[in-house]
């Protein structure tokens, strides 16, 4: 190993390394997350993370980058029923395992959407709702029977897709929803929303109070009481679109060759979960960190504002706890009284006896 360093060119201290599992290592990681303690910078709390189901842990964002590969997937579009029976949403999602866990649909606000009519084939005379820049996707003659922007559409019903599991229905619950991220360069301008899996479906669910529902256990399988229980949700795919064309929910369905985070570890295909994590409050200090980033010298320039700046242009809060074997243990104690809940951060050894 030393060996190696060498020819590398790395350069650090061979004959004093520092060692992750060594008590002198856990315990300068726990002076400086006491100082973050201490200066409201370390806080509890949800986030979409990166998940690999067989290691059982979050990874960061560095680790994911480590693993990508092309990768085969469904690219589906699915039939959202309008309470109304004013016609069906058309619902595009790469990720068909999310379907069950759906509790809303994403619409621009400021987007035309159209109201078509199928006039010549097996669907004749069916209504669909789509974005009228993507059109292209229906491949059946129709015509258009009303126009109205994202905004107009906000709050309308539609009827739940999939209801294998139980869910407290709250308002917002199988509603359009507005979203500035809906695009309509790919799909049909309606996205899927599972708060359970995905940041900005997360981030939409708590802005609008949705239901959460996490069918999936830590394992990547689905829980009891479906008929895809048992199995891992990459392999659900196949029966939950074969279901869904049986009861007639499925428009249309293709392959689509893609770049897909796997475990840098053991090779298994990353899920995105809704997990409980403490996170660094890096996002107080974005401001400062881009105008210092601003003052070094980069050779080549293009790493401080291409890769590096680009990270610090979208820094979000540090997710610094992971589920692991092993690890530096997480030096806070929290009041297990609910009516107290207070937290002690150790900073030492000696503290902490």
């Amino acid at each position: 190993w030393n060996l190696l360093t060498r020819r590398m060119g790395y350069w650090v201290d061979l004959d004093h390394p520092y060692i992750t599992c060594d008590a002198d290592y856990v315990e300068t990681l726990w002076w400086i997350l006491q100082q973050f303690h201490e200066r409201g910078l370390l806080f509890r709390g949800h986030k979409v993370l990166p998940y690999c189901p067989r290691c059982s842990t979050p990874l960061s964002s560095h680790e994911v980058g480590q693993g990508f590969k092309d990768v085969q997937d469904p690219s589906v579009t699915v039939r959202f029923q309008l309470e109304d029976g004013d016609g069906s949403l058309l619902v595009w999602t790469t990720t068909p395992w999310t379907l069950p866990a759906n509790m809303a649909v994403a619409a621009h606000p400021l987007v035309d959407y159209v109201q078509v009519e199928v006039t010549d084939g097996p669907l004749e005379g069916e209504l669909f709702w789509l974005a009228k820049p993507r059109l292209e996707v229906l491949k059946v003659p129709y015509e258009i029977k009303k126009t109205v922007r994202g905004k107009e559409l906000l709050g309308r019903r539609y009827k739940r897709l999939i209801d294998w599991y139980p869910v407290n229905e709250a308002e917002p619950a199988y509603t359009i929803r507005n979203a500035d991220f809906v695009t309509t360069e790919d799909g049909t301008g309606f996205v899927h929303i599972a708060p359970a899996y995905g940041q900005e479906d997360n981030d939409l669910g708590r802005r609008e109070g949705l239901p959460v529902l996490h069918p999936v256990d830590g394992a990547g399988r689905f829980r009891e009481g479906s008929p895809v229980e048992g199995e891992f949700v990459k392999d659900a795919d196949k029966k939950i679109l074969k279901i869904l064309k049986e009861e007639g929910k499925l428009w249309a369905h293709e392959t689509v060759v893609h770049s897909y985070p796997h475990c840098w570890r053991c090779d298994t295909p990353l899920i995105y979960f809704a997990r409980e994590s403490w996170f660094a409050a890096t996002t107080k200090f974005r401001e400062q960190m881009i105008a210092n980033n601003g003052e070094v010298a980069w050779y080549p320039a293009s790493v401080g504002t291409g890769r590096f700046g680009q990270w610090l242009d979208g820094n979000v809060d540090w997710a610094i706890s992971r589920d692991r074997y092993w690890g530096t243990p997480l030096p806070i104690w929290i009041c297990d009284v609910d009516t107290c809940a207070h937290q002690h951060a150790v900073g030492s050894l000696a503290e902490l006896r």
